[in-house]
């Protein structure tokens, strides 16, 4: 049998564990996931799920419920396709259980995509497995830093490629909000080299309980509690918003005026302060990275891009030197980090790994 961790799609806290065969149909594999990531980026999926379709790649029976997407590796256990074998390892997009049952297509020695027909019209950039034996990224002692981080930097990077792609808006300061969440973190440390050869300043905003792990990475020229937001230069300005916290984003569009030329939206990690009072004189953009991924390999070539990102990527864990992972065990830990991780009750100088 198949175990995976369900959440009432519109309350999140509210969780149940639901059982499914793990027979398999002709073409079909069987994986076992061996361990998965869970961040801030995780608690974004849930939350926007229902209007980007999270929610439509692991389906449950009953509609009320949705199993919240991971990055991880597994391990093929069982197989019914000619082409994958038991014991091949995969990275890649997994619901948050024991198993997934995936239909292999367009397979290669760097992996395969998942072609089962429900997520046929999702973005490809989920549906890829890649083969850890063919990867030539992979390091077994980097797996758990791997899982943390891959995900998310794609984004910063991809977030990077876009304000390149933009000139920054004519803007002279990054604003990134939620300053330690990772993803923030990965754009910021893609932003240094143009710190120095533009002129960028980078402006970290993170609760005062996190300000000093934040001023401590050496990402940011400054960080600033939220609580001393008024402090922000007034200046042409981008803001970077991972928090989701509507109120923080009326204040600083205020504040900021004229002054602000474009306003991204990435993250919700205080996705319980979506809503507030006043209306945003800018409602701001959402970032999809999926659409930005396509658009980049299109315009960097695959191999191009690759190359880029993983440079980027080894650089950036290089230089993680305060990240202490914190590893869960089986499905009562899991059901605690999630709520934990609900909650917005994290401590970002840890990463946490899942292992059922």
């Amino acid at each position: 049998m198949i175990t995976s961790l369900a959440v009432h799609r519109s309350e999140l806290l509210n969780i149940r564990r639901i059982t499914q065969p793990s027979t398999l149909a002709e073409g079909e594999v069987l994986m076992k996931i061996d361990t998965f990531s869970y961040t801030s980026n995780n608690t974004t999926y849930a939350v926007v799920a229902d209007m980007v379709g999270y929610w439509k790649f692991f389906p449950t029976e009953d509609q009320e419920l949705g199993i919240i997407p991971c990055w991880g590796y597994a391990t093929v256990t069982a197989t019914k396709h000619g082409e994958i074998a038991v014991g091949q390892r995969f990275y890649g997009y997994y619901p948050m259980g024991t198993h997934l049952i995936a239909s292999p297509t367009d397979i290669s020695p760097r992996g395969f995509t998942d072609g089962a027909a429900h997520r046929h019209d999702l973005p490809s950039i989920y549906n890829q497995y890649l083969d850890t034996a063919h990867d030539p990224t992979y390091q077994a002692d980097l797996e758990s830093v791997t899982s943390l981080f891959r995900p998310l930097f794609t984004t910063s990077f991809l977030l990077h490629v876009m304000l390149e792609e933009e000139a920054y808006f004519g803007a002279t300061q990054m604003i990134l909000t939620s300053a330690s969440s990772k993803t923030a973190m990965g754009l910021a440390h893609c932003l240094q080299a143009s710190r120095i050869e533009k002129g960028v300043k980078v402006t970290g905003l993170t609760s005062g309980k996190n300000k000093e792990f934040v001023s401590s990475s050496g990402l940011y020229d400054t960080v600033i509690g939220y609580e001393e937001r008024a402090s922000v230069e007034v200046k042409p300005s981008v803001i970077v918003d991972f928090s989701g916290n509507h109120n923080l984003q009326a204040d600083l569009q205020e504040y900021l005026g004229a002054e602000l030329k474009f306003n991204s939206l990435v993250g919700v990690v205080h996705h319980e302060d979506r809503r507030g009072e006043r209306p945003l004189r800018e409602r701001g953009t959402l970032f999809f990275a999926p659409t930005y991924f396509h658009s980049a390999i299109e315009q960097m070539g695959a191999k191009a891009f690759g190359v880029a990102l993983g440079d980027q990527f080894q650089s950036f864990i290089t230089s993680l030197k305060k990240l202490k992972i914190v590893e869960h065990h089986g499905f009562d830990e899991l059901e605690k980090i999630h709520k934990s991780m609900t909650k917005g009750d994290i401590n970002p100088s840890q990463g946490h790994i899942v292992k059922l």
